[in-house]
């Protein structure tokens, strides 16, 4: 499962981008620095801990519909939200089906982090596109929540 938690990591640290992107001035370099630092080590420590097998056979055909319908309904959603100008609202509800699509690979792995990640980053995103925010705002709690979320998945046994 070390190239899952990799995968997750990778995912982490380009969420934690998009918070970054939202922080003005000096601070968004800081904060990309100490996350590259992070992922980094985190990293590291995942290529040195010891592997953990898998509690069943992986159903693969499930993992690979859930990864389908989640680019088809990404593409989807860019092509609607460029031609109605919602750009604003694309990142977190990305986020959204990134995080209901973990629903999918809860199925295919039968591992119950993938049902509680994808309940946390659904909520996260609900949250940043719901709540009455200026885009920034949208794209900090969509970022750092969505890059949380994924984070404590990878590191957790």
């Amino acid at each position: 499962m070390k190239l899952g938690a990799l995968i997750g990591l990778i995912f982490a640290m380009l969420w934690w981008s998009v918070g970054v992107g939202a922080v003005t001035s000096s601070a968004g370099t800081i904060l990309q620095i100490f996350g590259v630092f992070i992922f980094a080590a985190t990293g590291i420590w995942i290529l040195r801990r010891k592997a953990t097998l898998p509690r069943q056979k992986p159903r693969w055909n499930y993992y690979v519909v859930a990864v389908i319908a989640e680019v088809i309904a990404i593409m989807i959603v860019q092509t609607w939200f460029t031609t109605w100008n919602l750009g604003q609202l694309l990142l977190p509800t990305v986020g959204l089906i990134v995080g209901l699509h973990f629903t999918g690979l809860w199925y295919a792995f039968a591992r119950s982090r993938f049902l509680i990640l994808s309940v946390v980053m659904t909520a996260d995103n609900l949250l940043a596109l719901f709540l009455p925010l200026t885009p920034g705002e949208r794209l900090l709690i969509s970022g750092f929540g969505s890059s949380a979320s994924l984070f404590v998945t990878v590191i957790l046994p």
